[in-house]
């Protein structure tokens, strides 16, 4: 699967693919809270950016649990000599300086299967990246993370979510529950096949059930079932029904679209696309940061207009 992907993107963009950055997920991904200690030993006393490295390497010795390794260590927030909730310490002085970080980590079987599969290919890994947070550069600006936002997508088989306050990693997690649940439900209650209940559930889903007109139907016979049979468009969505976030929750809630790439073809502008989006912007934002000798920040990417063309470039050259 990974080999055809990689051809096809070959031949639609005329460029050969030599390396990736690479979306993994699944409910093996934990999060931890950690803490880094480091002194400035400098004459001067002035923080700089091989005094904040030290202190998340520091960070990243936190005891990590037996066959898992770290994917991302997530800087929150910094304290110089006693001084809490600094956002960026370089330029500033002191002799102490602390780091709060969130620690993603991924059972080290999952991620060694996932790059042993791309490797075979013939492609380099250049990092792996926690999906729900590759999503979360493509759906969110930067206002969206410091007032508080939760960033949820939902797989196949299971729904990661990831929450942001004040421009921080507040909250992740990964619920062993998917659309493929979902599907199963909807085959239950319909009383067919799994695959006449996927395509029942893309093409008439709904998750509001007062939304639905009662006398609308669906003939099943329509998707490939065998003998004629309908049933209400308002029942379908009885199963379907997930008012988590807007009516239960009573918060506003949005689908997660693409940012700042509006000019490219429409089926990019897809919620589908969005953890892909977000790999581009992560990738870009670490290596531009290299490039300049700056340390990668996180809340950098909540923006992604900075790299809107490169996007869109990159995207029409897979138009057909």
């Amino acid at each position: 699967s990974i080999s055809q992907c990689l051809e096809k993107a070959e031949r639609m963009t005329g460029y050969p693919v030599r390396s990736v950055w690479a979306a993994i997920g699944g409910p093996h991904i934990i999060a931890q809270e950690s803490k880094g200690v480091v002194g400035v030993a400098r004459s001067d006393g002035e923080i700089r950016e091989e005094d904040v490295d030290r202190a998340i390497e520091a960070a990243r010795t936190v005891a990590t649990p037996a066959n898992y390794e770290i994917l991302h260590v997530i800087p929150k927030t910094f304290t110089v000599d006693g001084q809490r909730g600094v956002k960026d310490p370089v330029g500033m002085n002191g002799i102490r300086l602390e780091v709060d970080a969130v620690i993603i980590q991924g059972l080290s079987s999952q991620i060694k299967n996932l790059t042993k599969s791309i490797y075979r290919t013939g492609v380099d890994i250049e990092d792996l990246v926690f999906s729900v947070l590759a999503a979360s550069e493509a759906v969110t600006t930067r206002r969206q993370k410091e007032l508080g936002v939760c960033v949820v997508s939902i797989g196949a088989s299971t729904t990661s979510m990831v929450v942001f306050e004040e421009g921080d990693v507040l909250h992740t997690a990964v619920l062993p529950v998917g659309a493929d649940h979902i599907t199963s439900d909807i085959a239950i209650g319909l009383r067919t096949s799994i695959e006449i209940a996927e395509a029942v559930k893309v093409t008439h889903g709904c998750a509001f059930p007062d939304e639905v007109k009662k006398k609308e139907k669906i003939n099943l016979a329509d998707f490939g079932a065998t003998e004629e049979e309908l049933v209400t468009e308002r029942y379908l969505a009885e199963i379907i029904m997930l008012e988590v976030a807007k009516k239960r929750l009573r918060l506003p809630a949005s689908l997660g679209l693409p940012l700042g790439i509006s000019t490219v073809i429409e089926r990019v502008s897809d919620p589908a696309f969005s953890t892909v989006v977000g790999l581009v912007a992560w990738g870009y934002a670490i290596s531009d940061a290299q490039g300049r000798g700056h340390r990668f920040d996180l809340l950098s990417l909540g923006n992604v207009k900075g790299i809107q063309s490169t996007l869109v470039k990159w995207f029409k050259s897979l138009k057909p």
